[in-house]
C-alpha cells in the first residue's frame, strides 16, 4: 500500500486509514504547516513567508477548508515577539483567504516554542519514581508537578488564546482533546505537548518521555468519535525506546493517526491496519534564495481525510525560485 501525494485520487489509490468507515466526500481537508521557526532571519523570513501565503493561495484555488494545522516550532525561541510577528506574517494572513475564513487552527507546540531561558530543563531519569508517576496526569498533582517546567511555555499560551487558537495549553495540562463537528461528522484533535524535556543546549533524543498516560486517558474517554487525530511536535523514534513503544501500541490499538514535526521531512510509518503516523516537513528553514538541499525544503501540505489519507507537498525549489509540487519524497508514496 502506498500514501499518495495527489489530490483528487479514487479510495483505491489511496492507503486507508486505521479502523476508518469509507465516506463518499472528504471527513476531513486541512492545510498543513509545521516548523515555521519564526523569529530568526527577520526580512529574509518576512520575505519567504509572503511567497508562502501566495503560494498557499494559488494550490489552494477554491477550495474551501475545515482545518489549519501546526504542529510545533512555530517560533524559534518562544518569545511573546516572535508570536506576535507570526500572528502578523501567517495566522492572519491566512485568516484573510477565502479558503480558511470558517476554517478552525489547531496547534501544538515544538522545541522551540518554549522559552528555555525560564527555569531549567526537566530531566526525567532525575526527577525521581514519585515525580514521574504524576508529571502526565490531567488533575492538579499533575499540574504542580509539572508547573517548573510548564512556564517556559507562557508566551505560547497566550499566542493561543490571542489567535483563539485550539489546542493543549502546556501551562496547565500535557494534552488536551476537541471535538469538531465537520459535515455531521464529530472528530477529535488530540493535541499533546511533547517538548516539556527540550532544551536548547542539551538534546532531548530518545531519553525523553512519550506523553503516553494523557493520550491514553483522553481517547479512552472518547471512543464513539467518528475520527481522531493525535497531533504531537516529536516522531515517534524521538522518545525512550520504551515509551515508545508504549505510544505505538496505543496508536495500533485505538485506530487513531498520530501527525508530527520536527524532522524536517516527510516520513510515513504503517501499522498492521494503515498508516499509523506522519512526519510533515518545516515551513521555514532557509531564506529563499539559500542553495537547497534534496531533503529539506521550505514546505506546506494539503491533506484529506476520508477512509483514506490523501496528501499533496508544495515546496519551495530554490533551483529554479519557484513553489511546485514536490515529487522528491520517500518510496512509500
Amino acid at each position: 500500500m502506498t500514501v499518495e501525494e495527489e489530490m483528487p485520487m479514487s479510495d483505491e489509490q489511496a492507503v486507508p486509514l486505521q479502523g476508518q468507515v469509507p465516506v463518499s466526500v472528504p471527513l476531513l481537508r486541512w492545510l498543513h504547516l509545521t516548523d515555521l521557526h519564526v523569529g530568526k532571519n527577520d526580512e529574509s523570513q518576512e520575505t519567504a513567508l509572503a511567497s508562502l501565503i501566495d503560494a498557499i493561495a494559488r494550490e489552494c484555488g477554491d477550495t474551501v477548508f475545515d482545518l489549519v494545522m501546526l504542529t510545533g516550532d512555530l517560533a524559534y525561541s518562544g518569545s511573546l515577539l516572535e508570536y506576535e510577528r507570526l500572528e502578523t506574517l501567517v495566522i492572519n494572513p491566512l485568516r484573510s483567504l477565502k479558503n480558511f475564513r470558517d476554517a478552525k487552527f489547531v496547534a501544538t507546540p515544538g522545541n522551540h516554542d518554549l522559552d528555555c531561558d525560564v527555569g531549567y530543563p526537566v530531566n526525567w531519569a532525575h526527577i525521581g519514581p514519585k515525580r514521574q508517576t504524576t508529571f502526565f496526569n490531567l488533575d492538579e498533582l499533575g499540574r504542580k508537578t509539572r508547573a517548573p517546567r510548564a512556564a517556559a511555555f507562557s508566551s505560547y499560551s497566550k499566542f493561543l488564546q490571542n489567535n483563539a487558537i485550539l489546542g493543549v495549553d502546556p501551562t496547565l495540562e500535557p494534552a488536551r482533546i476537541q471535538r469538531i463537528e465537520v459535515r455531521g461528522n464529530e472528530i477529535g484533535l488530540l493535541t499533546a505537548v511533547t517538548a516539556f524535556f527540550s532544551d536548547k543546549d542539551v538534546t532531548d533524543e530518545q531519553i525523553s518521555q512519550a506523553p503516553v498516560h494523557p493520550i491514553r486517558t483522553l481517547l479512552g474517554a472518547n471512543k464513539e468519535l467518528c475520527q481522531t487525530i493525535v497531533l504531537g511536535h516529536h516522531p515517534l523514534t524521538w522518545f525512550s525506546s520504551e515509551s515508545e513503544k508504549h505510544l505505538y501500541s496505543l496508536l495500533l490499538e485505538s485506530n487513531v493517526l498520530y501527525i508530527n514535526g520536527h524532522e524536517h521531512r516527510i516520513t510515513a510509518r504503517f501499522g498492521n491496519r494503515g498508516l499509523a503516523a506522519m512526519g510533515f516537513g518545516a515551513t521555514y528553514q532557509k531564506p529563499l534564495e539559500a542553495p537547497g538541499k534534496t531533503i529539506y525544503r521550505n514546505s506546506f501540505a494539503i491533506c484529506e481525510v476520508n477512509n483514506s489519507f490523501h496528501v499533496k507537498v508544495v515546496s519551495w525549489e530554490s533551483e529554479h525560485g519557484i513553489w511546485r509540487l514536490d515529487v522528491n519524497l520517500p518510496p512509500e508514496f
